[in-house]
């Protein structure tokens, strides 16, 4: 007697690889006759670690999707050079709705996005008009599910970068900068007399209202010797003092601070068969190298109300402010 076999097959669940968002509708792969690429929303939140920039992480994921760092340039390009005079910016969709690149920046965070469909040829603009001449990026952001328990997740990361390194500039050092401008003091100090320089500022911040001369701290002394008011004792001895300073460090420990960024994200989602919700809050601080830090902390919630088969709500809210301390 032979074993009875049974076999029980299980529904797959569809996965986000195998559909293309166009902002208007979902199809799968095999019905999209357009040229596209699909970035999963996971791979963008790991590249945004270090870019600092939802739009910015899809550097490198997309084919075809160019990103210029060029003051003037048009940043993001995805066919390439269309016009001459007009923007060649692609046009941007979240969740169905067009957006300014800017306010996709300001709206959403890095792990709130599910996928992102980069649509690059003319199918785009025959859904979108031609305001999708460019190319269209289509990003969907995380929502609940239906009958789905609360789920809540945490991911966060620190980055340091430290202070640029300076020291390979072939600047020369105190000694010599002090022992050139003794050689030339005797030349340059001919044009003015110490009654003209003696009432004018000592240092960087000077006002070039007049005609008063610019007076840096070792040319004072200098005048001071040659008007025969201070020995050469006094004088090799002050100079000695500013020649043991490391100007270079100095700017380093008052101007200059370590580079590092570090963000913290949370998020909450969950649903019942009538209603589903999704909450997020993010927190984004980033300091410079010029003792300069920023804040941003930014809140999104989208919440579904299914009334029957004919009734639909979304609810759909964003906040975010930020600070910025130099």
């Amino acid at each position: 007697m032979g074993a009875v076999l049974r076999i029980i097959l299980e529904d797959d669940i569809k996965n986000l690889n195998d559909v293309v968002v166009t902002g208007y509708q979902t199809i799968s792969k095999e019905r999209s006759a357009g040229s596209y690429n699909i970035i999963k929303g996971e791979d963008i939140a790991v590249k945004a670690l270090n870019t600092n920039s939802v739009i910015d992480g899809l550097e490198g994921l997309s084919t075809g999707l160019n990103i210029s760092y060029s003051s003037g340039a048009d940043k993001y390009l995805i066919r390439g050079t269309t016009s001459i005079n007009s923007s060649r910016s692609p046009l941007f969709v979240v969740d169905g709705v067009p957006l300014d690149e800017n306010l996709v920046e300001d709206m959403i965070n890095n792990n709130d996005i599910k996928s992102v469909s980069v649509l690059k040829d003319a199918t785009a603009a025959s859904i979108w008009g031609s305001q999708a001449a460019n190319g269209v990026i289509v990003i969907t952001t995380k929502h609940g599910d239906n009958n789905q328990k609360i789920s809540v997740s945490y991911n966060g990361s620190f980055t340091y970068y430290g202070k640029p390194d300076y020291g390979y500039y072939n600047y020369m050092d105190s000694k010599t900068f002090m022992r050139n401008a003794q050689e030339l003091f005797d030349e340059y100090s001919e044009f003015y007399t110490y009654a003209d320089v003696k009432q004018s500022p000592i240092g960087m911040f000077h006002s070039y209202n007049d005609n008063t001369p610019f007076i840096m701290p070792h040319e004072d002394i200098m005048y001071q010797f040659k008007e025969g008011l201070i020995t050469q004792n006094n004088r090799d001895e002050q100079l000695n003092y500013l020649i043991g300073l490391n100007g270079r460090k100095q700017y380093e420990d008052y101007f200059m601070s370590n580079k590092l960024f570090t963000q913290h994200n949370v998020s909450i989602r969950g649903g019942s068969a009538k209603h589903t919700y999704f909450l997020s809050l993010s927190y984004k601080g980033d300091q410079g190298i010029s003792k300069d830090w920023s804040d941003k902390v930014t809140i999104n919630t989208y919440q579904d109300f299914k009334f029957n088969e004919w009734i639909k709500w979304d609810l759909i809210v964003n906040a975010n402010w930020g600070n910025k301390k130099s």
